[in-house]
């Protein structure tokens, strides 16, 4: 139990720190992203841990741009989403079902906010 103590505050500290770093376009993404969503799909330990970094991704291509695709979203939606993606995508990486989640927020936010004519 003192050691989950001691990684949350480490993970904590260095998430302040690195927050007030400006941030820039790079290429490099740090996470699960070469897991097959199959393998994803039946593990539950691999699931649980690839869904929290999905979730981040999500919302962190959300902060950076408008529209606010995940407004009056919960996490499930983007678990729903990415589960949905993984499902019919069982040789997809994470990182591209991930891509394909953002993909699908927007399109349906785009749908949910057209303005009829």
């Amino acid at each position: 139990m003192i050691w989950g103590k001691r990684r949350f505050v480490c993970l904590v500290t260095v998430g302040l720190l690195i927050a007030p770093m400006p941030a820039t376009a790079a290429e490099t993404i740090i996470g699960p992203i070469t897991h097959i969503c199959r393998d994803v799909t039946t593990d539950k330990e691999r699931a649980s841990l690839t869904l929290m970094w999905v979730t981040g991704y999500v919302s962190g291509i959300n902060n950076l741009q408008k529209p606010d695709m995940l407004l009056g979203l919960d996490i499930g939606a983007i678990i729903d989403k990415f589960s949905d993606v993984c499902l019919e995508n069982p040789n997809w990486t994470v990182l591209e079902a991930a891509r394909s989640t953002v993909a699908r927020l927007r399109i349906d936010y785009a749908k949910k906010n057209m303005k009829p004519k």
